[in-house]
């Protein structure tokens, strides 16, 4: 009876183990159109570009890994017109869930709509 106890007690926490965890909080995702006033890339950094709003507010928008937009054929270049899906993260601006060109009609999708990047494997 008293090796049944120890048993019990790993059976009971390897399950409470197994369950899983909460899920994060949702993303308020924002939705923007403008025209790109500049594109940034910085060496080691993330690609950014500079969007025009038609109420005169400009956003710095994240994409992603260059390697993952190279890829993907995406070269977003200024004075195009864009629909930038995202969500605001505090310092870095509009981080993009996905980006269209509206005259190419060009879109990329970079991060689930949990935020995860895709090019790290989120869900695809």
């Amino acid at each position: 009876m008293s090796n049944l106890i120890p048993a019990a007690l790993i059976i009971f926490g390897a399950t409470l183990l197994a369950q899983p965890g909460p899920k994060p909080a949702a993303l308020e995702i924002l939705e923007i159109r403008g025209t790109i006033a500049s594109v940034n890339l910085a060496p080691g950094g993330m690609p950014s570009i500079a969007v025009n709003t038609a109420n005169g507010r400009q956003w710095n928008v994240r994409l992603g890994s260059i390697r993952y937009l190279i890829a993907r054929d995406f070269n977003p270049k200024a004075g195009q017109s864009v629909v930038v899906r995202g969500f605001e993260q505090q310092g870095a601006g509009l981080v993009a869930t996905s980006v269209e060109c509206v005259q190419t009609r060009q879109k990329i999708v970079l991060r689930d709509s949990n935020g995860m990047p895709l090019w790290r494997g989120g869900a695809r």
